[in-house]
């Protein structure tokens, strides 16, 4: 490798554990949310559902993360691959997985008729939603910049 050329390589080995890191906190905090949730044969006081709504938006903000780890390494990847009809589907599939992550706790919710919990959760969830869009469609530009031009 040139001397003029960086070498990012430890950087995304490092984005590549942070990844594995959240998805951890992210399932434990997903298992504790279902737990804390059946736990409570009546989860409708407002202390228990203020600690739902936490336990959610670390699980809207953990998935967040690892959304925009997974996307920001376009950045720094010197050779990537062209996008292909294939490639374009895991992507739409990884997404799709993503949000309806999201909306599954929101259901979760509903199932035990806590609407106004699941109201205000499906609203972080859409503001995490975009968020997620707005902040990682400048790296798939990158993406399909630099698949284009090999």
């Amino acid at each position: 490798m040139p001397e003029r050329e960086k070498d990012y390589s430890g950087f995304l080995r490092h984005m590549s554990n942070s990844i594995y890191i959240i998805s951890i906190f992210a399932g434990f905090t997903m298992t504790t949310l279902v737990i804390f949730i059946t736990r409570f044969s009546d989860p409708s006081p407002i202390l228990i559902q203020a600690t739902l709504f936490l336990l959610y938006f670390l699980i809207c903000l953990f998935t967040f993360l690892l959304l925009y780890i997974h996307v920001a390494g376009f950045h720094f990847m010197k050779d990537i691959p062209p996008l292909t009809r294939g490639s374009r589907m895991i992507i739409f599939l990884e997404v799709l997985g993503v949000s309806l992550f999201g909306v599954v706790v929101n259901l979760i919710f509903v199932s035990f008729n806590l609407t106004g919990l699941a109201l205000a959760s499906f609203v972080m969830w859409g503001v995490f939603t975009i968020l997620g869009y707005v902040v990682t469609k400048p790296a798939m530009e990158i993406r399909e910049k630099y698949s284009s031009e090999s």
